[in-house]
């Protein structure tokens, strides 16, 4: 079976872009992969008397561009933030309701759009490259009984249209803690944050803990809330105000007003009203009791919508929180006394009503250890490992599990430190363990990186730290040979790594340089149209579950192929054509390894692989060298080249140029440090306010 020919169907059949671009790549690689487990046991290819390692590693270095407005506010796990003051190593809830650390953060000025959805309160401002997690309707009929939506799918702000569903985060994780804090504890402070407040004493012991209800039956409660608490009981001030005294027992210290002031620091004033944290993490039969007791203070109910009003805003984020952890959605308005009304809402998905573009905007973006985070309770993407999720991910990617059987182990994650991927050694009471990194967990696994963050940085010419010598040995000969305090790790890997990672300037010549072959892309005009119009043929593109059935079959039979394979032989003409893209020898092997595994995938050998070069082969080196070449250019420099060739005479104004760069998050300073190296190098000219391309 023609395996290369397969998954490329698939693929285009799904209506993606850049189908014969990148995914042959990938591919090839996975030939490569599979061929390099069969090499370590049957020690078919040498090189200078050692068995020689085939394994393709990919790195896809792509722009970001995905913005949100400042003051997007998203869930953390300790309370809601504006988007601008969500620092990197915050936590924030994802897709799936866990919370998840914020690893990079940037910003920009961008043009952006605002997404009003049917309830009035939810909107999403966010530049229209921005992914955001939808239900698309599928069906145009007018009656709303008769729509139907399809499955949430990953979306551009720019393609969502009206009628459409935003997909909101589900129940957030809460890590419960077990308390000594009874029912009575949490129905008292709960209706207090909602109803009371510590009256105004010069001494801390002379104030007092006081509530305002006239519901006789809640009066009741909270009497033997406090009984309960502190054996305290309940003074009626008059006006349908109550104080928490300890009745007729002088000198005795008043455990309520303990409790509320001194150990939770709670204060007065309305609009400094919040939830202690410890709520937060409380089981969720009492968070439910807390909520009820706080609705029962401060809450309303009209036409089955339950409201809380608040003038904290403090409060307002924390209720909004607190309803999350209950699997609750919610928004938020401000009526015309300044007060919020956190109205709750069943409604999973509300459908988008309005879309218009707001101009410019300033705006920060994130990366994130899962890929995802929320903006206004609405899921939004941040990762860019696009065909990484085709391959790998889910039971629909292309070396999904099916049938049962998942002849390629995968794994993927969206951040990985050089700790995570060799393992450490460790002292744990007293004993000596070793915590296995992915290279080991995974030895025989392709593993997705969206980024692999020590791989980037050590070609980061710009970054003065080092890759390990045990992560080079790991990715070039498979080996994990390490040193450490607490003892020594020491084991063989063979996984194949796929990473990602933002353009910057690489040194290819060393190190990791030498071990990845790089996919670059810089998006043109032509390539934004391609995106917008395979995005609208995609919106109902379902996969052939039939081919991707045939697809694993296809590569257990290469599997057991391959281990028939007696020789691999290189013809005169491959390395002809090597020679005249003018390859340094270091760079032969990762272009040896795309050969063996794009031949093998193709089915193209019996016991003896004969690596020549058809059309599709010298196209694909032919790539893979324009690339390279573009990375040893540096490509956060050729994303100014590619801006300014777009144009149909080659030049571009230096105005309009900083404005395209600052949508790939680039800072002014960094915008112009990139012009003038640009032009220092030769790569461009400027004649007044216009740049001109010269390569």
């Amino acid at each position: 079976m023609d395996l290369y020919e397969e998954i490329i169907a698939e693929l285009r059949d799904r209506n993606l872009a850049k189908v014969e671009t990148y995914p042959p790549y990938f591919i090839s690689s996975v030939g490569a992969h599979l061929f390099n487990l069969v090499n370590r046991d049957n020690e078919i290819l040498f090189e200078h008397g050692q068995v020689q390692d085939y394994r393709l590693h990919l790195m896809h270095v792509a722009p970001s561009g995905f913005c949100l407005a400042r003051d997007s506010k998203i869930l953390c796990s300790d309370g809601y933030k504006q988007a601008k003051d969500v620092e990197v190593g915050d936590k924030v809830a994802d897709r799936h309701g866990e919370f998840t650390r914020v690893v990079d953060k940037w910003g920009s000025k961008r043009e952006c759009l605002e997404i009003k959805t049917s309830h009035p309160t939810r909107k999403l401002v966010c530049s229209p490259e921005h992914r955001v997690l939808v239900r698309p309707e599928v069906t145009g009929n007018s009656s709303e009984s008769c729509k139907e939506w399809a499955e949430p799918m990953w979306m551009e702000a720019g393609e969502i249209e009206k009628g459409d569903r935003l997909c909101l985060i589900p129940e957030v994780e809460v890590d419960e803690v077990v308390t000594d804090w009874t029912d009575e504890m949490v129905k008292f402070l709960a209706f207090w944050i909602a109803e009371g407040r510590i009256s105004q004493a010069d001494s801390k012991r002379n104030r007092s803990i006081i509530f305002a209800s006239k519901n006789e039956e809640y009066i009741e409660e909270m009497e033997k809330c406090v009984d309960e608490i502190g054996g305290c009981h309940l003074y009626d001030n008059g006006r349908g105000e109550y104080r928490v005294t300890n009745g007729n027992v002088g000198g005795r210290i008043n455990k309520v007003r303990e409790w509320i002031q001194d150990k939770l620091q709670l204060s007065t004033g309305a609009r400094n009203k919040y939830i202690p944290e410890e709520v937060f993490h409380l089981p969720r039969r009492q968070r439910e009791l807390f909520w009820q007791w706080l609705w029962n203070g401060g809450g309303s109910k009209s036409n089955n919508t339950l409201t809380y009003s608040t003038s904290s805003e403090r409060l307002k984020n924390d209720v909004q929180r607190l309803l999350l952890t209950l699997g609750k959605k919610s928004s938020v308005y401000e009526d015309h006394t300044g007060n919020y009304r956190v109205l709750v809402s069943e409604s999973q998905h509300p459908k988008v009503q309005e879309i218009t573009n707001v101009g410019k905007k300033d705006t920060v973006d994130f990366e994130t250890e899962s890929g995802s985070l929320n903006a206004e309770q609405i899921v939004v993407h941040n990762s860019k490992s696009f065909w990484q999720r085709q391959f790998l991910k889910g039971p629909l990617s292309i070396l999904g599990e099916r049938l049962n059987k998942q002849p390629v182990e995968t794994f993927t994650q969206q951040i990985m430190t050089e700790a995570s991927f060799t393992g450490t050694v460790r002292n744990v009471g007293g004993s000596i363990e070793e915590k296995p990194g992915i290279a080991k967990r995974e030895k025989e696994s392709i593993i997705g990186v969206g980024e692999f963050d020590a791989v980037s940085k050590s070609m980061d010419t710009s970054h003065s730290g080092n890759l390990d010598n045990a992560m080079l040995e790991a990715l070039d000969q498979g080996h994990v040979q390490k040193n450490l305090s607490m003892g020594e790790l020491n084991y063989r890997t063979y996984l194949t790594n796929w990473s990602g990672t933002q353009p910057t300037r690489f040194n290819l010549s060393q190190g990791l340089g030498r071990r990845f072959m790089f996919m670059l892309f810089i998006p043109d005009s032509d390539d934004i149209k391609e995106f917008k119009q395979k995005r609208r043929e995609g919106r109902t593109s379902t996969p052939n579950r039939k081919r991707l059935d045939r697809i694993t079959e296809g590569l257990i039979d290469l599997k057991e192929k391959m281990v028939n394979i007696e020789f691999v032989e290189f013809t005169d003409e491959f390395y002809q054509v090597l020679d005249e893209h003018m390859l340094m020898h270091f760079e032969e092997p990762l272009f040896e390894r795309l050969a063996v595994g794009y031949h093998l995938m193709r089915d193209n050998f019996d016991d003896t692989v004969i690596v020549g070069v058809d059309d599709e082969l010298a196209r694909l080196i032919q790539q893979g060298v324009e690339w390279r070449n573009g990375i040893a250019r540096g490509p956060h420099l050729q994303q100014l080249i590619q801006l300014v060739k777009d144009n149909e005479d080659n030049t571009m104004s230096l105005m309009d140029a900083r404005l395209r760069l600052s949508q790939f998050g680039m800072s002014p300073t960094e915008s112009a440090e990139i012009v003038n190296e640009c032009k220092k190098l030769g790569y461009i000219k400027q004649d007044g306010n216009k740049l001109i391309a010269q390569v």
